[in-house]
């Protein structure tokens, strides 16, 4: 067959060779959908290696925040207990007149608020954020218990796409919005609560806003401060509580990702 020194269009190839060709190209195809299966089998391993091993650092880092949250909480509690017992070894010395009978009403005060705590401490706990539950929709849930449990109506606003926080962050400051509800409900003595978790680039904010009475005004906690609060973020972000006269109190935190611990 005379081309002209030009390749041959298709129908123009012989019959036989034209196998061949389809056959050969059919082996190549086979073997690069079999190298490319290879690779991206590879890579998805690697990827869920990787989602293991982070998953596997967030659930030991949402351990130890358990862990020390049930230190506190303990200690918190034993307080409550230790009064009880005071109260109880004073009105067993009283006559059975009028002092006895407040210290009975003392003694019940006391018993409701340690079961109240121990209630709160325990939800906390159980909300703590993991891989399953991110710190947005924790803080969610906790807000529908607190309206069970305080009787105080908080509402969740996240802006910005939620996503993983390094370090201790994530558990650091849902302990930091639990605290600040817990004591906007009691000492605050606050019927709303606003809690505004904002993802900017390169930092997390979290805002807790009640009406309830100005920080100062409001009763010394034996157990629970706004300074122990700040302490939740000594080694990941920064701390502060502004306090707006006759408008309540808002607690602000910020984590600024990528600079690593203090």
């Amino acid at each position: 067959m005379n081309l002209g020194g030009r390749l041959p269009l298709p129908h123009e190839l012989p019959e036989r060779g034209l196998r061949v060709r389809v056959s050969e190209l059919g082996v190549v195809q086979r073997g690069l959908v079999g190298v490319a299966a290879d690779e991206l089998a590879r890579q998805a391993c690697a990827i869920l290696d990787h989602a293991h091993v982070e998953a596997a650092a967030r659930d030991q880092r949402t351990v130890a925040a358990q862990e020390r949250y049930w230190t506190e909480a303990g200690q918190a509690l034993g307080r409550r207990l230790v009064a009880i017992a005071q109260v109880a070894e004073r009105q067993a010395t009283n006559a059975p007149t009028g002092p006895l009978v407040s210290s009975f009403a003392g003694l019940a005060d006391l018993a409701t608020g340690a079961r109240n705590e121990w209630a709160w401490a325990t939800k906390v706990a159980e909300l703590l954020p993991s891989t399953k539950s991110p710190l947005h929709l924790s803080l969610r849930a906790l807000a529908r218990f607190a309206l069970r449990h305080f009787s105080i109506h908080a509402v969740v606003e996240v802006r910005g796409s939620p996503r993983a926080i390094e370090e201790d962050a994530e558990p650091a400051l849902y302990l930091v919005a639990a605290g600040a509800l817990r004591i906007a409900a009691t000492t605050g003595r606050a019927t709303e609560v606003r809690v505004g978790l904002a993802f900017g680039e390169r930092s997390v904010t979290l805002k807790v806003k009640d009406n309830g009475s100005d920080v100062e005004l409001r009763p010394a906690s034996g157990d629970l401060s706004y300074d122990q609060l700040g302490r939740q973020l000594e080694k990941v972000g920064d701390f502060h509580v502004n306090r707006q006269a006759y408008q309540g109190v808002e607690v602000v935190a910020v984590v600024k990702e990528g600079r690593g611990r203090r």
